[in-house]
């Protein structure tokens, strides 16, 4: 019974009790029972169902459970998650084994694994807050029961790519019908996961411990003298809005270098300063659509105001190019036009490139998917004749990692190069093996990790005889932050260089580069940062 009220809840229905907020707030059928609050808003909206409740979160985002039952939280078919009742629930909770980070090296490592429960949360804090009905994060994430209705038979997996999870297919299908029908306050786009868990923290009262840098200068001789520097501005968001670089140390910027933002984060707007006299003499303008989707570039390519090339992209209702136009003189003629395919049930696509602009196709380009989306073979025809003139094939494994790579380059039949890769439970890459297309092992990579996920040692093997040719090790203070870095480029045990970085309350102030190994420094590094809460300071999306 609670199931099937949470589901008919989740379509906007009522009749299974109270419906939303029936009984003074707390959300949910089934007797009086605990009250949680579902936090990182509050987030409104959401479906949940125990053994003896169900309903769907209130305006101020609570729920109901009974003392030790399992909460479990959905919007449609999308489950975000599930987790052991409590007075508050976050996006934290409902992802196994996520927990907040901080630390710009930690975020980042884990930000950079699709594995790490640290994306799941993410992309869901991204997901939750696309669907806010006003995109106003001040007065909460209410998600409306039409919105939620679009969810039904759609099961969003969030362990995904950061950067590629706003062009889920199933996500951008469900926006394009929401913004169609006029769900929401304002046309809606997948919001940035940069600016997503920079709010997610903020409303949770967590410290990122994220920096920027603002000056840079670098001693090359290690001799107590400035031989270049640069200083950067940022944003409120972390996003740099003006870089100069002094390239001899005489205290005069040799470069400048200024960006522009629109309010979803998409850089709009790049001057380059090359001589550093004030004048821009590269000027790039891009534009986006209401989905977020780059759909022009203007290059001014000497600062004389006049477009000098042109780029425009088209995208279907889902945010998939549909062609591209490169005009690299701006006379109205592209010099290059790709084309883009895909079939009905996401399992083929492909493209038709025409290189000089003449309107004959150059290279058809066929991609085959398997039923996860993953490619698993490529083909391309040089010229469009029909015939494959070569071919490339990938495996992989049960959680999406590339474990074979195979290329016919001139698709005869015979491989040319193979590639076989190993990771371990946190889907790190520990091998690589480098095969000719016999089977011949050419080299070999092998990496170590600790439980954290921090590399602490990476060895080639360059001749494949089972004898490293080069060892790289890695050590990380309490705080996770690298701390040296050793290279031992012949392996024979002893350093060829080191690197030595040191921190100040955190952030990156100083790096000591050891060429020769001789405990003596031949450059030092020094960076003057600030604390900041953007989060684009640790990955830029």
């Amino acid at each position: 019974m609670a199931l099937a009220c949470a589901l008919a809840l989740g379509s906007g229905l009522t009749g299974c009790g109270e419906g939303q907020g029936g009984d003074g707030g707390a959300g949910g059928t089934g007797g009086a029972g605990l009250t949680g609050i579902l936090v990182g808003g509050p987030i409104s909206g959401v479906s949940f169902e125990t053994e003896t409740h169900s309903g769907i979160t209130t305006e101020n985002g609570t729920f109901r459970y009974e003392e030790g039952e399992t909460v479990r939280f959905f919007i449609g078919d999308t489950v975000l998650g599930e987790t052991q009742g409590k007075e508050e629930v976050s996006p934290f909770d409902l992802v196994p084994n996520a927990e907040p980070l901080k630390g710009q090296d930690t975020l980042s490592r884990a930000a950079s694994n699709k594995c790490n429960p640290l994306v799941s949360v993410i992309n869901m804090a991204a997901f939750l807050q696309t669907l806010d009905q006003d995109d106003n994060l001040d007065n909460g994430v209410r998600i409306t029961s039409e919105v939620a209705t679009l969810f039904e038979g759609v099961s969003i997996d969030f362990a995904q790519n950061i950067f590629g999870f706003r062009r889920d297919r199933d996500l951008r299908t469900v926006l394009s019908q929401a913004n169609g029908q006029d769900l929401f306050a304002s046309h809606r786009q997948v919001r940035s996961g940069a600016f997503a868990m920079q709010d997610l923290y903020a409303s949770l009262g967590l410290d990122a411990e994220l920096f920027v840098v603002l000056r840079y200068e670098r001693d090359d001789g290690a001799d107590d003298s400035i031989d270049s520097s640069s200083e950067q501005q940022y944003d409120e968001r972390a996003q740099r809005i003006l870089s100069s670089r002094d390239d001899n140390g005489d205290g005069e910027p040799n470069s400048i270098r200024s960006f522009e933002y629109d309010e979803h984060g998409h850089r709009v707007r790049f001057e380059s300063d090359s001589d550093g006299d004030g004048e821009p003499d590269r000027i790039t303008r891009q534009v986006y659509d209401e989905n977020g989707d780059l759909t022009r570039t203007e290059q001014d390519r000497d600062g004389d105001g006049d477009v000098d090339s042109i780029a425009t992209t088209s995208y279907d209702d889902i945010g998939r190019v549909l062609r591209v136009e490169e005009d690299d003189n701006n006379n109205g003629t592209p010099n290059r036009i790709v084309t883009y395919w895909y079939d009905d049930d996401a399992r083929q696509n492909g493209s038709l490139e025409d290189e000089d602009g003449d309107g004959f196709t150059d290279k058809s380009t066929t991609n085959f998917l398997d039923e996860n989306g993953y490619l698993v073979r490529r083909e391309v025809d040089l010229g469009d004749d029909g015939t494959v003139n070569a071919r490339e094939a990938y495996e992989y494994d049960a959680r999406g990692n590339r474990i074979r790579w195979e290329r016919d380059r001139d698709a005869d039949g015979e491989l040319d190069d193979i590639a076989l890769y190993e990771y371990n439970e946190m889907c790190l890459r520990t091998y690589q093996e480098n095969q000719e297309g016999d089977g011949t092992v050419e080299n070999t990579t092998t990496t170590v990790y600790d439980d954290a996920g921090r590399r602490l040692s990476r060895s080639t093997d360059s001749d494949a005889d089972g004898t490293p040719n080069s060892i790289e090790t890695y050590q990380y203070d309490d705080s996770g932050n690298l701390a040296l870095y050793a290279n031992d480029s012949d392996a024979d045990g002893t350093p060829n260089s080191t690197r030595t970085s040191e921190y100040t309350d955190g952030a990156l102030s100083r790096v000591l580069t050891d060429q020769d190994a001789d405990g003596t420094p031949d450059r030092i590094e020094h960076y003057t940062s600030e604390a900041t809460e953007g989060w684009v300071a640790m990955f830029d999306d």
